[in-house]
């Protein structure tokens, strides 16, 4: 058994939840279009997309 501490990991972002409770089923079911606005969205707040996977 190594007394060595393992390095600290730095996560390279943070994920996200989102209630989606009441919007029509019908616009989340264009992950393109869903793709554009949260990264039209991450933009405008000024985030570095690094990935995104629909």
């Amino acid at each position: 058994m190594s007394t060595e501490a393992s390095p600290i990991h730095r996560p390279a972002g943070i994920h996200l939840l989102a209630d989606l409770h009441g919007i029509e089923a019908a616009l989340l079911t264009d992950a393109g279009r869903i793709d554009a606005l949260l990264r039209e969205a991450a933009l405008a707040a000024g985030a570095r997309i690094l990935h995104s996977h629909f």
